[in-house]
């Protein structure tokens, strides 16, 4: 059924651009009709290439627009992990009430190194802040994707020792 539905996409864009409108919207109406009553098999449904997608999404309007439109830069974020190894400056936040445990903090990088975003996803509650505070002031070795400056996401994980425990 997966391929069913993969041909009929296919041949929708397909018939689209050999200028058969009234095939392609039949065979999107085939496509759309076997997902409507087998929705399980989605996850078989192999994809598009952004241009084909642009111009199924919009057979029946106008689709004029969607070679433009898939040709747009996509921002490209790579995942880092734990990148607390990669900081080049890691401030380490204060512990006033000397809790014990770990913070994570996951972070957006700009491509020049800074961190642009910073949040709490784990960790003691009552040290989300101060964590959060420092990790935004934190500084990181640029990093690059095709030799070209690249945003990476990635988490910063604070470890708050029992005092005189070392780390």
């Amino acid at each position: 059924m997966g391929r069913k539905v993969t041909l009929n996409r296919r041949q929708a864009v397909y018939y689209h651009n050999t200028g058969k409108r009234d095939l392609a919207i039949k065979s999107k109406i085939v496509a759309e009709t076997i997902l409507k009553e087998n929705d399980e098999i989605s996850a078989y449904v192999d994809g598009f290439t952004r241009l084909s997608k642009r111009i199924y999404s919009n057979l029946e309007g106008d689709t004029s627009f969607c070679e433009k439109e898939s040709q747009k830069l996509i921002e490209v974020i790579v995942s880092s992990g734990y990148v607390n190894g990669t900081a080049v400056e890691l401030p380490q936040p204060e512990n006033p009430q000397k809790l014990k445990g770990e913070v994570h903090i996951k972070v957006l990088i700009a491509e020049n190194g800074e961190v642009i975003s910073a949040e709490a996803i784990k960790g003691v509650k009552e040290l989300f802040d101060a964590s959060i505070k420092v990790a935004r002031m934190a500084k990181f070795k640029p990093f690059t994707l095709s030799r070209k400056p690249t945003k990476r996401s990635g988490v910063i994980v604070y470890d708050f020792p029992k005092i005189g425990e070392k780390k």
